[in-house]
């Protein structure tokens, strides 16, 4: 391979360094951890390349070596004064002293070299990783379908596609206490779950590399914070991938179902339409035939009667004749007066009989247009059904349409909708809220007494004269003085008296001797008649009896 031929292809296929820099900020969590205490902080990036990593560890803390076989990528690292020399990796870690690094990584080398050299490289990572060291390994992801049967190919040093679970098992077979699967370099849309998966995502948007992670055994103290890192998930599958696929796929074909039977109800709808107007205009045919059918017969009827009147004018004629013949004997004058007479009889009633037939055909001929008319309307009337029927078809196209945008509308509002409740169930659940509640609740108390105070004040004052009155009739005997001297104020005694009594008659009537019944003994000196054999309720009807006769004494 020429001089700086693989420095050129990685600038073109793998991507700047900025793109490279920034993916790499991954790898992060778990090397941060290993600043912390007195341990090594030298590292050993193999295969370093354009010397990205060995930036990113520099600028981290840690006293990094990169080590390459290509000239062209070598100079890119000095060119940066970056801490680089050519040598090979497997010599490179046989120089190196047990437990002397605290991180040997190595960016897309294990897929350059054959396998029992891998198994070689692992083996040599754990022996000079420091307890609780890391080893990073990155490769392409031959899950991918596309990388692994095209993309893989691209370069001309490539052996062979590692899957990641062989690489996986390397590691812990070697003696790595734990090590960690990272898919990475997937599209940011497809890391929303909500996001449309097609088939070409299936096939080509599998996270396009992967990484193993793995870490030397240490003390369960200093394993403790790498936990969060080896405890997340990285990067798209392709079983996950597939089966959102397939999700989204059926999801399509119950609403393609859905639509397809809403569209057969639609054109259920439209034939049965069709077939009413066809049955209409059937019927407006056959009524038009009926009308030409009638129309033919009247037009027999009419000719066949003036058939039957020429008939009778000819008898007539010949009648005449008959009668001439026979009065021939007869006096001229007579014979010619009695002629007259006769043929003006005769002509009045051909006269007569010529208009009968003339009406007659008049209203044969008018009822023929009317007919006529009826044909014509009917066939106004079925070309105005097949107008109605076309604009029915194009309302239905509408509706069609403005069905799909509320739907697609309907989407949006929900989606909103889910979006407004999950923000009030976070804000509600926050621990802002909940520390909040006291001060609410002190200023809605505050804003109670603001608004009422004298209400207020006297629900304070009466639940002292309460509490007094209990803490009195629990004493017999202070309640006896208090009632001697109380009765020189009446009204403030009568009061005291009804407050007893409202108290008494809260409390449950199973009582054998109620409340109502000690404060007679302790307000008037001595028990009311049967109160310790009557009901609550009947003592408190009988004392309001005696309090009104008391009070009608008085007056």
């Amino acid at each position: 391979m020429s001089e700086n031929f693989y420095r050129a292809f990685e600038d073109r296929h793998r991507g700047t360094r900025e793109l490279i820099s920034q993916r790499l900020k991954v790898y992060l969590p778990f090397i941060t951890p290993l600043l912390e205490g007195d341990g090594s902080r030298r590292a050993a990036d193999l295969g370093c390349g354009r010397g990205e990593w060995l930036e990113i560890l520099i600028g981290c803390g840690f006293d990094a070596n990169g080590i390459d076989l290509d000239e062209g990528m070598l100079e890119a690292c000095q060119e940066r004064g970056l801490p680089a020399q050519q040598n090979d990796a497997l010599s490179y870690l046989a120089t190196l002293e047990d437990n002397s690094l605290a991180i040997v990584s190595g960016f897309h080398i294990a897929e350059h070299i054959p396998f029992p050299d891998l198994q070689t490289l692992v083996a040599e990572a754990l022996r000079v990783l420091i307890p609780g060291g890391v080893l990073i390994l990155e490769t392409p992801n031959a899950e991918n379908i596309a990388v692994g049967t095209n993309g893989f190919y691209l370069d001309p040093t490539h052996e062979r596609p590692i899957p990641h679970l062989l690489l996986s098992f390397l590691t812990d077979y070697t003696g790595f206490s734990r090590s960690k699967l990272l898919r990475l370099q997937e599209p940011d849309q497809l890391k929303n779950p909500d996001h449309p998966v097609d088939l070409l995502a299936v096939l080509s948007a599998v996270s396009p590399d992967y990484a193993i992670v793995a870490q030397k055994a240490a003390a369960l103290e200093k394993l403790q914070a790498f936990d969060e890192a080896f405890g997340k998930d990285y990067g798209l599958a392709l079983d996950a991938l597939a089966q959102r696929y397939d999700h989204a796929r059926q999801n399509s074909i119950e609403e393609i179902r859905t639509q397809s039977q809403a569209q057969a109800q639609h054109g259920v709808w439209l034939e049965s339409l069709v077939g009413q107007v066809s049955d209409r205009t059937l019927e407006l045919e056959i009524r038009a035939h009926k009308l030409d059918v009638l129309t033919e017969r009247l037009n027999g009827q009419v000719h066949e009667q003036l058939q039957e009147m020429h008939g009778q004018l000819h008898e007539a004629a010949l009648q005449l004749v008959r009668v001439e013949a026979q009065a021939k004997e007869a006096e001229l004058t007579a014979r010619l007066e009695v002629q007259r007479i006769q043929a003006e009889a005769v002509y009045s009633t051909v006269e007569a009989r010529s208009k009968e037939i003339e009406e007659f055909y008049k209203e044969a001929e008018a009822r023929g247009n009317e007919a006529k008319a009826c044909y014509e309307e009917a066939e106004a009337r079925g070309n105005e059904a097949k107008v109605r029927c076309e604009a029915a078809e194009a309302r239905a196209a509408e509706l069609q349409r403005q069905l799909d945008e509320s739907l697609g509308n309907a989407h949006l509002w929900y989606t909103r909708a889910v979006a407004y409740e999950s923000h009030q169930r976070a804000l509600l659940a926050s621990t802002s809220w909940r520390l909040t509640a006291p001060l609410r609740f002190c200023a809605r108390t505050a804003g109670r007494v603001l608004r009422s105070p004298r209400h207020t004040i006297k629900g304070i004052i009466r639940g002292l004269a309460s509490r007094a009155v209990r803490f009195v009739l629990a004493r017999p005997r202070l309640s006896m003085k208090l009632n001697r001297g109380l009765k020189k104020f009446p009204r403030l005694h009568q009061r005291l008296s009804n407050m007893a009594r409202n108290r008494s008659a809260s409390q449950p009537y199973a009582a054998a001797v109620t409340p109502m019944a000690d404060f007679n003994v302790t307000m008037q000196g001595e028990p009311a008649p049967g109160s310790q054999r009557q009901t609550q309720r009947a003592n408190a009807i009988y004392q309001a009896l005696e309090s009104a006769a008391n009070s009608k004494v008085e007056k």
